[in-house]
């Protein structure tokens, strides 16, 4: 097994970073944060294909969960377009300031690349809010995550079960009627019902 030294000291200031954040930990618990923010985080050092280094994120974690979790859920915002399934190009112009300079976000969001993070791990201050990409998002999300396909499969079944019920409704009020037509031929014949 070869170790490249450059990456050793990648490893090395990541865990680093990881000391401090820890040690800030407490602090950011309660950091409001809400959906749809667009926060920098220091991912740190990946393994394998995972997003690592300090970029931009998308918070898309419910505001509910964002007020008692210490934790959020983002998702990495880069310059490289990931799979269009579970890809969002940012198409609204978000500007914000950083170092004293004005900066567009630009790039595309990876929501198959979601992960779990503390709040520690945010920087202070929020560089955009999403808008216009947010229903896109959601959809993008639940393809990720297999809800899609299972939304999808309940949906189907819940139109073929209104089709059955108003089936039956209709043979039932069917049957009402043959029902009151008998009795009325009855009452016209003299029986009584």
């Amino acid at each position: 097994m070869t170790i490249r030294i450059s990456r050793l000291e990648q490893y090395l200031d990541w865990f680093k970073s990881m000391t401090y954040l820890d040690k800030i930990a407490v602090k950011t618990r309660t950091r409001a944060l809400r959906r749809g923010e667009v926060y920098n985080c220091y991912l740190g050092r990946g393994v394998g294909s995972e997003e690592e280094k300090y970029r931009p994120c998308l918070i898309i974690q419910n505001d509910d969960g964002n007020i008692h979790s210490a934790n959020t859920i983002v998702a990495p915002i880069t310059s490289a377009a990931g799979t269009p399934r579970v890809t969002v190009p940012i198409l609204g112009t978000y500007r914000y300031s950083e170092n004293g300079m004005t900066k567009t976000l630009s790039g595309y969001i990876l929501l198959g690349n979601i992960v779990t993070v503390s709040k520690a791990r945010l920087g202070q201050s929020c560089l955009a809010t999403l808008t216009r990409e947010m229903n896109e998002i959601n959809e993008k999300i639940m393809v990720s995550t297999g809800v899609y396909k299972l939304y999808n499969e309940s949906v189907h079944k819940n139109r073929k079960s209104v089709r059955t019920i108003k089936r039956m409704s209709n043979e039932i009020n069917a049957l009402r009627k043959k029902v009151q037509d008998t009795e009325q031929r009855l009452i016209d014949n003299g029986i009584r019902v």
